[in-house]
């Protein structure tokens, strides 16, 4: 699904307003009753609602709604943030009819006490609140008394359903404009802003959903938007052809693995191919080769020089070669290699002589830190069918950016990065940031914080890596892949719960999670 700015969107509007001639009140009144016919699915016990306008088209959103509530005779009260004479354009036409049909209106600036903001007061008693106060133009800090109508709101014990933002949210950032409306729903306009998906504003939005109102597709398609929210909708996942066998399902080849991280490389393995690759092979050091016998059943093992440590050694290149030459394969390379000296000039050298489709992970991307150009070379030697998957540390190393300055602009930093070195990212941010070299982006929509947890990063590159042994394109399978990844934890969350929920749950739950998608297909 896509996702917009402020400005893609206003042009929307405009466009449909004036090239396709859908006059302005003809939306507000598709928009109202789209965002009511969400409420009443979400909320329909409810019968005493409140509704908080401001002066502008989120109001008039507000208006329409509380209409066609008193229409349906549901108790509706009407609390005006602004002043009655400062509404303008279709607000003030819908404010209009509100009065003449006798809907409760009470103005809000009249309950606050401009003496003292501890003599203010300003209560409701209602079951659920609609937030329509500010839409998609703010762009200023909220001061006086409209933050307190906001804070009022906040401390009132309803539920609260804002209609398109949630008003005091920077519809571009996510940031709070001083302060913001928290709600439990958000019903955002025709297509998801950016501010709602990524953090402090997802989490102030509450649940998300989509009014579709009208706007027409060639309007939208104008826009050449580049982001999207991931959803079900936007998946590739590959096929089961009955008449075929596991050589047609690909290969992934993992290079993973050191003493006292053997779970990495199990969690990397299994995860490949419970996502549907038909082989995988766990190159392992040697001296490990007997305990990751024991541990899979279904994955076969490379035994591979090593150093003392248990780490690979240089000398592993010419193997890793040999048998990585013989058929096509993808390769996942880094959960828990280590950062031995040896085992990053292995992973150096190995940039230089394999030409196979990869994901590079953990202490991979470590490795390549320290020469972030011969990632370049390695996306240019594999046609550019290479998947990174840091977490914001490792991206930190990558770019030189503070964690900070990664954590801030994760779009940002993953859209450069991607671009620059010509490959697919997958950011392990919040949300999962998915860019393509292309520059178009992905939020996902999937993943709790219960995944947060040691091994979830290693199940994530073994289902990148098997999609793509089984023929997706590269970007392809990290959007998906982040997607089932985020889906199976929240699957395993909703029996086992997040505290709880370990790396192996989500690799457990992964059947379930595709099962899901197929089945909506």
């Amino acid at each position: 699904m896509r996702v917009v700015t402020t400005e893609q969107m206003r042009q929307i509007d405009n466009q449909t307003i004036e090239q396709i001639g859908i006059p302005a009140i003809v939306l507000m009144e598709n928009a109202g009753r789209a965002i009511l016919d969400t409420v009443n699915c979400h909320f329909p016990g409810m019968e005493q609602i409140g509704i908080i306008v401001g002066k502008g088209n989120n109001g008039g959103d507000g208006l329409v709604i509380a209409r066609h509530l008193a229409m349906s005779n549901r108790a509706v009260t009407v609390y005006l943030a602004a002043a009655p004479d400062d509404f303008t354009g279709q607000a003030k036409t819908n404010l209009k009819i509100v009065r003449n049909l006798g809907i409760p209106i009470v103005e809000c600036q009249s309950r606050l006490n401009p003496r003292s903001s501890q003599e203010q007061v300003l209560r409701f008693d209602e079951d659920l609140l609609i937030d329509a106060i500010f839409g998609i133009g703010l762009s200023r800090r909220v001061e006086g008394k409209m933050a307190e109508v906001i804070r009022s709101v906040n401390r009132s014990e309803a539920t609260v359903v804002s209609v398109d933002v949630p008003s005091g949210l920077d519809a571009d950032t996510g940031q709070s404009l001083g302060v913001c409306i928290e709600s439990d729903l958000t019903v955002t306009v025709g297509l998801p802003k950016i501010g709602l998906l990524i953090q402090p504003g997802a989490k102030l939005a509450g649940k998300i959903e989509v009014a579709e109102i009208g706007f027409p597709d060639s309007i939208i398609e104008n826009q050449q938007i580049q982001t999207h929210w991931t959803t079900d909708v936007d998946l590739v996942l590959p096929g089961r052809p009955s008449n075929s066998h596991k050589g047609v399902y690909g290969r992934v080849f993992v290079l993973s693995g050191s003493t006292g991280m053997t779970g990495a490389a199990t969690l990397t393995s299994q995860a490949a191919l419970k996502s549907g690759t038909g082989l995988v092979t766990l190159g392992i050091p040697q001296r490990l080769n007997s305990i990751m016998e024991a541990k899979l059943t279904e994955v076969m093992t490379l035994p591979l020089p090593d150093t003392e440590e248990g780490t690979l050694d240089l000398t592993a290149e010419r193997p890793i070669c040999n048998y990585t030459d013989q058929k096509q394969q993808v390769l996942a390379i880094g959960p828990g290699l280590s950062r031995h000296s040896s085992t990053v000039a292995l992973i150096l050298r190995l940039a230089n002589r394999l030409s196979h489709p990869m994901v590079i992970d953990a202490d991979g991307l470590n490795a390549f830190s320290e020469e972030p150009a011969l990632l370049l070379k390695l996306s240019q030697q594999n046609n550019r069918q290479m998947v990174i998957t840091p977490h914001l540390g490792e991206m930190s190393r990558l770019t030189g950016r503070s964690i900070e300055e990664v954590a801030d602009d994760p779009m940002g930093v993953a859209i450069d990065f991607a671009y620059r070195y010509q490959m697919t990212v997958a950011l392990k941010s919040v949300p999962v940031t998915v860019a393509s070299p292309q520059g178009q982006i992905w939020l996902n929509s999937t993943g709790n914080a219960g995944m947060a947890t040691a091994g979830s990063g290693d199940v994530l590159t073994g289902v990148i890596a098997g999609l793509m042994a089984q023929g997706l394109h590269a970007t392809d399978a990290a959007v998906t892949g982040v997607y089932l990844h985020g889906l199976a934890g929240d699957l395993a969350a909703e029996i086992l719960g997040q505290h709880s929920l370990m790396a192996t749950d989500i690799l457990n739950y992964l059947p379930q999670a595709i099962g899901k998608v197929m089945t909506q297909e």
